[in-house]
């Protein structure tokens, strides 16, 4: 098979391994804190205003839909893994508790008519030993336009096109609870799959290996070819 041929195979072969993504699905994000509500200094005092958070957050993304209404999905224990750093703060989840409706959904909201695109991840996460605060990430456009239906987007909406809400609360007590830090996202982003980028790799190989071979040939004389 000559290269040519063999870069066609790999690119015909990745829309297979967009297919096997049905599994787990990680979100790559990042930010910096805009609002440090921690009176009771229940992270050290070392979160504040400005401080850098990252990481990523993973769901399954062939979670059933637990609500009936066309317009709306509700994925119930969705989300697989929390890993992040907030300050040099480990944030991991999830972590169970009892808040009623749940500590771990997604929800999608396909919006008609006046009523926004949204998607919200929420559960609860471990922050220096605290396993009660909760994580929530809601994106959504007032226009929309980002959702076709509601089941489960693969990949995250473009950041410009959205409203973001995203914070970290001890939804004990009060309104407020003891904390509250609020987040402005910089970066969200799919993480490629490890096939997808093996496969895209060897594309590339074939790619190189081709045209050193073409260069090769119009560097000898008269175009002659080595036997």
């Amino acid at each position: 098979m000559n290269a040519r041929r063999f870069a066609w195979t790999i690119v015909g072969l990745l829309p297979l391994s967009a297919a096997a993504r049905a599994g787990p699905v990680t979100w790559e994000f990042a930010g910096e804190v805009t609002r440090a509500f921690d009176p009771r200094t229940l992270l050290g005092g070392a979160v504040e205003v400005g401080s850098p958070i990252a990481g990523t957050v993973t769901f399954e993304s062939t979670t059933p839909d637990g609500d009936p209404s066309p317009t709306r999905g509700w994925y119930g224990n969705a989300v697989t893994d929390v890993d992040a750093t907030m300050q040099g703060l480990a944030i991991a989840g999830p972590r169970k508790q009892d808040w009623g409706g749940g500590s771990n959904s997604i929800t999608v909201d396909n919006g008609i008519g006046s009523f926004p695109d949204a998607i919200e991840i929420f559960t609860a996460v471990d922050v220096l030993g605290h396993d009660y605060f909760m994580f929530r990430m809601r994106l959504s456009d007032a226009n929309g336009k980002v959702f076709v239906n509601d089941a489960l987007p693969m990949s995250p909406p473009d950041l410009e096109h959205v409203r973001t809400d995203f914070s970290i609360i001890d939804p004990s007590e009060t309104i407020f609870g003891e904390l509250r830090i609020d987040v402005n996202l910089t970066q969200l982003r799919l993480v490629p799959e490890p096939s997808a980028i093996i496969l895209l790799g060897l594309c590339a190989s074939a790619c190189v290996q081709r045209r050193r071979r073409k260069i090769g040939s119009m560097s000898r004389p008269n175009g002659l070819r080595r036997r």
